[in-house]
């Protein structure tokens, strides 16, 4: 589950590999890395929630476990803030 406390860690602790191969097998399917991805999804369930619901940004960042803050991801990735998100739907 993409908004539960997934890390490197859990991940291989989970699949009983380590760290150097998750990195590559991830980076060979995905084209990305790990944490990008991870942080790519949190940022689209976020951004469905804003449009979505009348969850708060806080209550939406709550929900996706604030592993990376809502606002430090979209600082990251350039995408819109979320209050012009949701008073844009």
């Amino acid at each position: 589950n993409i908004s539960s406390n997934l890390s490197v860690h859990s991940i291989c602790a989970n699949f009983h590999i380590s760290k150097s191969t998750l990195y590559t097998l991830f980076k060979d399917y995905y084209k990305t890395t790990v944490n990008a991805y991870i942080t790519q999804k949190r940022l689209e369930i976020a951004k469905e929630l804003l449009q979505s619901s009348e969850l708060s940004v806080t209550e939406i960042s709550d929900h996706i476990e604030k592993i990376t803050t809502l606002y430090t991801a979209i600082q990251k990735t350039r995408i819109a803030v979320p209050y012009t998100i949701q008073k844009n739907t």
